[in-house]
Order: C-alpha cells, then structure tokens, then sequence
C-alpha cells in the first residue's frame, strides 16, 4: 500500500522494487468529481509541498495484520488547509485505488492577552533612605484554543519572580492558562549616584512556535546631580602675590533640587582657593556661574607632572625630593621658577625695613622708660635716707 497527497507527486518506489514508470499511484477521478479536484489542484500548486506527511509512506499487509501511521501537518503561517489523502494498492504488477481521506486543518497562531504591554518604574532618592527594589505585577492569560507553554526572558537590572518577596531569576517557564508573573527592578545596580533612564524589554517565547511578544520596559532612577561646564580648572601661570579669576557654570542636571556645599581636599598653606556664589540650592535646571579665585603668596618654586599636578615648594631641597619621585614613576616633569618680581621684591624689603625700625623704636622706647624708672626709684631712696 501506498499513501499520497492529492495534487503532490508520490513517491514512485513499488512493491519489491519493482518500478512503474509514469504512474504516481493517484486515484482515478470519477466524472463528477473532476471539476472539484481540478479546483483543489490549482490551490495546491501554489504551494511547493504539501503540509501533511504521512509515515510511513508505505506499507506490506500481511493477511491479519495492521499497522500504525502517522500524520503531520506543519505550516508557517494562520491558516486552513484541505487535502485529500490517497491510498493505492499494489497487487503483483497491478495498482488499484483503495480509497481517499479529506484532512482539514487549521493553524491558529498562540494568542496571549497581556495585562499591559508596557511596565513603568519610576523612584528618587531620598537623603536617609535607602534604594528599594520596585514590583510590577504582569497577568498573563492563554485565549487561544490550544494550551500554551511559554518562557519569558529579559536582562538586568530587571528579574522576574512570583512575588515580591520571592527569589528573582532571569527567566522563567509557564504552562500557561492564566498565570500572574512580577517584574523586579533594581534601582541599586549602578552604584554611582547619577540619574539614568532605562529601557529593555520583557520576551516572550512560545514552545514550538516562531512567534514572539515582548513587554516594554521603562525605568528612572533621579539622584541629586550637578553638570559642570568644565571638570578642571587651569589658572595658568600666576604671579607671586598676585591672584586669578576662573569662571564655571553650575546645573542642576536632575529633577530634584541639590543642596551642596565646597570643599577642598588639598592643604592651602601656601596658596588660597576661594569661590564666590550666591546659593547652594538649586532647582531643577536652574544654572549658577561660580568664580573662583586662586591667590599665590610665598611660593618659591612650582612642578607640574604630566601637565595635570601642581606642586609647591619653598625649598630647593624639597623641590629635589619631588622631581626625584616623579622621574622614578616615570612621568615627564615641568620645573617653574615662580620667584618673586623685582616689585614684589622691593615691598617685601620695605616691609622688612619697616618692621625693623618699628623693633627700633620699641626697645629705644623700652629703655628710655626704664630709666626714668631708675631715676625715680633713686630719688625715693635718697629721700627716705
């Protein structure tokens, strides 16, 4: 016996090996089915092979025995299909039509109602507490006829668990009819403090079939944040004695306002760094230009390593220490004789002078007045005697 698909070419193996040449083993066509099965055969060559497959495709019946096949139909696209198996039978060198079976067939794509195809988290940090994760709950229900079997699947800093309090896991498996998944976010996956937006997306994969659906996934995590215009500040070269000015903007780049306040992390014996402001305070995206003020006294000699550090020092000895330590670190170094302006020189020795002859008159004051103390302790003496 041998099964075939009305309007597809069958194989053409026979009994035993033996070949008929031309014969496809198609049933005959009865008159008034002819204008029917015509029709079928145009639709069917549209297709290059049919959706059904029967195994085995062959068969040998011994008297009193039976045998199991297997239908298939397999199809890439929602649709309804119909098709006529055809089963001949071959006896010696002589075929015969035994008989012929409709197959109707439906495929229907996996249809899922999704309690909403976008999930929205959204948090801000507040001075004193700390970053919780955030729960979104997502209903998921099978309306199709068929049962379904899903797996969902997304990346971090978002996970899936069955609660909010469950253990999460990056994907997860469902036989599904209706069943109630939670989406986590983690707010705390980046640990540096600055404001972001993310946006990926839930997965859905059905068993069996090439369809997927996916969930959007928005998040916001809104920090305190401050956009400088410029991360370093370069006064240049500046005269001893004397002072220069730098101007950066300050944002408030997030949506909450920023309280702030200055500090500087490097000793300022030497040198002073001051800044002038209005407020620290801002609100969402107000703009404050700072000035800073960067003032140079007493400084002997200047280093700068790799263009990037400055270095005072008073000494040459302690300039010494400082390029020795950078060449064994293998940086290029910049020696800057800062020393002071004649002019400056000139009021640093008035001001020596002066306060010299300031010492003067105190002590030539002192003694004057020591010895009028004498002279009237002796004439209390001399009184008294």
């Amino acid at each position: 016996m041998y099964w075939g698909i009305d309007g597809f070419l069958a194989s053409s193996k026979t009994h035993k090996g033996d070949s008929l040449p031309g014969q496809n083993f198609l049933p005959s066509i009865s008159a008034h089915r002819r204008k029917e099965s015509l029709g079928r055969k145009a639709f069917l060559s549209s297709r290059e092979k049919s959706v059904f497959s029967l195994s085995p495709s062959r068969v040998e019946l011994f008297p009193g025995c039976s045998a199991d096949m297997v239908l298939t139909a397999s199809s890439d696209s929602p649709e309804v299909v119909q098709e006529r198996l055809v089963c001949h039978g071959i006896v010696g060198h002589e075929h015969k039509h035994i008989m012929s079976v409709d197959v109707t067939c439906r495929f229907i794509a996996p249809v899922l109602s999704i309690s909403s195809k976008r999930l929205n988290f959204y948090i801000e940090k507040v001075p004193g507490n700390s970053l919780m994760p955030l729960y979104e709950k997502l209903v998921l229900e099978n309306v199709s006829p068929l049962s379904l079997s899903i797996e969902l699947s997304l990346a971090e800093p978002f996970s899936l668990c069955e609660g909010p309090v469950d253990h999460s896991s990056a994907t997860t498996k469902v036989h599904v009819e209706q069943a109630e998944v939670w989406v986590c976010f983690n707010p705390d996956y980046c640990q540096d403090r600055i404001s972001r937006i993310m946006d990926e997306f839930l997965v859905i994969h059905y068993q069996g079939h090439p369809q997927q659906d996916v969930v959007e996934l928005h998040a916001e995590v809104h920090f305190p944040n401050l956009h400088f215009s410029s991360t370093t500040v370069d006064f240049g070269c500046v005269l001893n004695c004397t002072e220069t000015q730098r101007v950066i903007t300050i944002t408030n780049c997030s949506l909450l306002p920023v309280n702030y306040h200055w500090a500087f992390l490097e000793d300022n014996k030497h040198w002073i760094i001051r800044y002038i402001y209005t407020k620290n305070v801002h609100s969402p995206s107000y703009q404050l230009p700072v000035i800073l003020i960067f003032t140079l006294s007493d400084c002997q000699r200047g280093i700068m390593i790799d263009g990037l550090e400055s270095v005072y020092t008073q000494s040459a000895a302690s300039t010494l220490q400082v390029v020795l330590k950078a060449l064994k670190n293998l940086k290029h170094i910049y020696v800057v004789n800062l020393s002071n302006s004649y002019s400056a020189m000139n009021a640093q020795k008035r001001e020596t002078e002066g306060k010299k002859f300031l010492e003067q008159v105190i002590q030539q004051e002192v003694k004057k007045h020591s010895k009028e103390i004498c002279h009237i302790n002796n004439m209390r003496a001399s009184q008294r005697s």
